[in-house]
């Protein structure tokens, strides 16, 4: 029996990507955005501080409209499954490179194997 495409963990986590870069372009959001933006300049760090909680917030918000666990922790997890589809679903990893391009700084992070998570590298 074929499995509907509709019903896949690959379509599913493409849908969640897709409504998180949609609602970032949605008043309040831009706003706010556009204020952390120009508080953190060209300052990683301050990119960390004022931006990447507004796009964790909205992550969270669709997280929880899909029955996802809306925390931190549940973030991660969220984050850690995009990361491992991506290596098999080429839409999964233009979705997820679009939203880091566009939203957070460039971070190189080294991580042995069964290391602890990072959220976006």
């Amino acid at each position: 029996m074929e499995k509907n495409h509709l019903q896949t963990p690959e379509y599913k986590i493409s849908v969640i990507l897709l409504q998180v870069l949609e609602k970032l372009k949605e008043e309040p959001i831009v706003s706010k955005l556009k204020s952390a933006k120009v508080m953190a300049g060209n300052d990683s760090m301050r990119v960390m501080q004022y931006v990447l909680p507004i796009v964790m917030q909205v992550e969270m918000e669709v997280l929880k409209f899909h029955g996802y666990d809306d925390s931190r922790e549940g973030l991660m997890k969220f984050t850690q499954l995009v990361k491992d589809l991506e290596e098999i679903d080429s839409a999964i990893k233009n979705l997820h490179d679009i939203l880091k391009s566009q939203y957070l700084p460039p971070v190189s992070v080294y991580r042995e194997k069964d290391s602890t998570l990072t959220l976006y590298e």
